[in-house]
């Protein structure tokens, strides 16, 4: 218990040190998936004669688990998007020509999609709203309770039942 000038912090609050911790952690984890990625993108399983893009495949789930779970964790965009930024400047520094004339991501199909997909993922989870998921499971409210209102007082609705219109019955009196 504190005095009455002080403010107690409750254990949910994020200064700003671990905030910046999370960004650069954040960052650094997004670069990391980005060159595992970059590496084994091109890994394929060769069955009944197709080749199947295995590398791809979990690489692009990598990435939106990585991107869903900084999300979800951290509940900030800005470290979300700092993950992003690992994980796609990571993929822009290996599309150059290395020194001795190799290359991580070859012009292709996968190469395109590896190129191009994280960053639609970062995007689509960017873009999420904040309270995604937390009102499932809940009740919704009628409009009057959510305005605090009683019923009579929002249009169209009549405690007494429905108001007669001109294309239903009506009473004849």
């Amino acid at each position: 218990m504190g005095d009455a000038g002080t403010v107690e912090q409750s254990g949910d609050e994020v200064t700003t040190g671990g905030r910046i911790f999370g960004w650069v952690l954040a960052l650094v984890i997004g670069a990391i998936f980005g060159t595992v990625g970059t590496v084994a993108h091109q890994i394929t399983v060769t069955i009944f004669g197709a080749a199947l893009p295995v590398g791809l495949v979990l690489g692009l789930i990598g990435m939106a688990a990585l991107f869903v779970g900084v999300r979800l964790l951290l509940e900030d965009r800005v470290a979300t998007v700092l993950s992003a930024v690992g994980v796609v400047g990571m993929i822009v520094l290996f599309s150059f020509r290395s020194a001795g004339g190799s290359v991580l991501i070859p012009q292709g199909l996968t190469g395109i999609v590896w190129s191009v997909v994280p960053a639609l993922i970062a995007v689509v989870v960017i873009s999420w709203p904040r309270n995604l998921g937390q009102n499932a499971g809940r009740p919704t409210a009628t409009p009057a309770q959510h305005l605090g209102q009683n019923a009579s007082q929002i249009p169209g609705q009549n405690p007494a039942g429905p108001r007669p219109t001109a294309f239903g019955p009506r009473d004849s009196a």
